[in-house]
């Protein structure tokens, strides 16, 4: 299996990105209280503290992809006027980076997504081109997506191993609804094939429909993977299985509680063969929840674990036990960023702990590496750390030599 955790960070529907806006707030250190996750959460007093003085030249991380405490990848805006971003790697903690960044041949070029699939090897979209590098970003190849000019955008990459991957690749949207080409490659990304086509005409399988936001795609095995997403349609879950390896797809139901509305899925993480875990968030008369779905017959069937009654979360994966949601709150006079609540399970979404954490804006984005090792990105671009499975939190100045 893939030898990496999940994170939801980049799979938000397009009907949620103006909640990512970036704005600039006060550097604060974050700390933490537990409590149950009964009753209503308290923010802890929040422990002042002067980080690390920085060695480099400090740098604002968007995302984060972490494979120990030690290795992994990140990116960052280069220059927000035009919109170009930095490829960037560790090998010695996320307070030091070397740029990786590929030499891009396009002058304005539009970061589409990526997968690090470990501490090597990476795929880039930046559409229409596709680089891929196996020795850390050292050197890096690069594939022109087939047939499809400058028409795709923001695409949803997946690789099985170093040589199977696809991309779910936006070519149009209106109105929530995307229309989705999936492409496939068996030779590491070197040469891509457009397998299915989703058209604005599209209403029903065997391809993806047009109507829904798609939030992304995972795979089991060579043939058998889902395609996840949210549509406005109530108690339904835009949920789509394929056995041919992404050519044809098929409905697959998820046993939803009562009255669900406008549910949101996102790619299950598989652990073996036969395990995985599946989030979804789903509005309901009583508020909105996450659930977690799990499967123990690869896929073949659904089963919801212990919800979690909160606002939309970001989400992350380290194994079949340790998951982790985190929830913004403002202030309800100022309507400004007050604390962010951290739901922890041990059980695979058995039982739930949740922890109080004072950052310095809204969370945009978490990551975790194993039960112990985290990250998390907030609004200001701020960058913390924790060792003790969210606990406690350090900021951390990410620098370039």
């Amino acid at each position: 299996m893939r030898p990496h955790t999940h994170s939801y960070n980049n799979h938000i529907p397009r009907v949620l990105y103006p909640w990512l806006a970036l704005i600039a707030c006060l550097f604060l250190l974050a700390s933490c209280a537990i409590g149950q996750t009964t009753g209503k959460a308290t923010p802890a007093p929040t422990r002042l503290s002067t980080p690390a003085k920085a060695t480099g030249k400090a740098v604002s991380l968007q995302q984060i992809h972490m494979f120990n405490a030690s290795t992994g990848w990140a990116i960052t805006t280069d220059d927000p006027a035009n919109g170009s971003f930095l490829i960037l790697r560790t090998t010695t903690g996320a307070a030091h980076w070397q740029d990786v960044t590929p030499p891009i041949s396009n002058q304005h070029p539009y970061f589409g997504g990526a997968d690090f699939y470990d501490a090597m090897t990476a795929w880039v979209l930046m559409s229409p081109i596709v680089y891929r590098t196996s020795d850390g970003g050292k050197t890096w190849q690069h594939t022109q997506l087939p047939d499809m000019g400058n028409q795709a955008g923001h695409g949803q990459l997946f690789f099985l191993n170093a040589h199977i991957g696809w991309i779910m690749a936006e070519t149009g949207a209106a109105t929530g609804n995307v229309a989705v080409d999936i492409l496939h490659t068996s030779d590491g990304g070197a040469t891509w094939k457009i397998i299915s086509v989703t058209s604005y005409n599209t209403a029903s399988p065997p391809v993806l429909p047009f109507a829904g936001d798609k939030s992304g795609l995972t795979f089991v095995n060579e043939t058998t993977g889902w395609a996840t997403g949210f549509t406005n349609r109530d108690n339904f879950a835009w949920l789509y299985i394929t056995h041919d390896g992404g050519a044809t797809w098929q409905h697959q139901d998820l046993p939803l509680p009562a009255q669900a509305y406008q549910v949101t899925t996102l790619p299950p993480t598989f652990f073996s063969a036969t395990d995985a875990l599946l989030p979804a968030i789903i509005p309901g008369q009583n508020g909105e929840t996450v659930n977690i779905y799990a499967t123990h017959d690869g896929g073949a069937s659904w089963r919801p674990t212990n919800p979690i009654h909160t606002g939309w979360g970001l989400i992350a994966i380290a194994d079949a036990q340790d998951v982790w949601i985190i929830n913004n709150a403002d202030d309800p006079n100022s309507n400004q960023y007050a604390y962010s609540t951290l739901y922890t399970t041990n059980d695979g979404g058995g039982h739930w702990v949740q922890h109080t954490i004072k950052f310095s804006a809204n969370a945009t984005m978490i990551d975790f590496a194993s039960p112990t090792d985290g990250w998390v990105i907030d609004e200001a671009q701020s960058l913390y750390q924790t060792s003790d499975g969210g606990q406690t939190w350090t900021k951390v100045i990410p620098t370039l030599p």
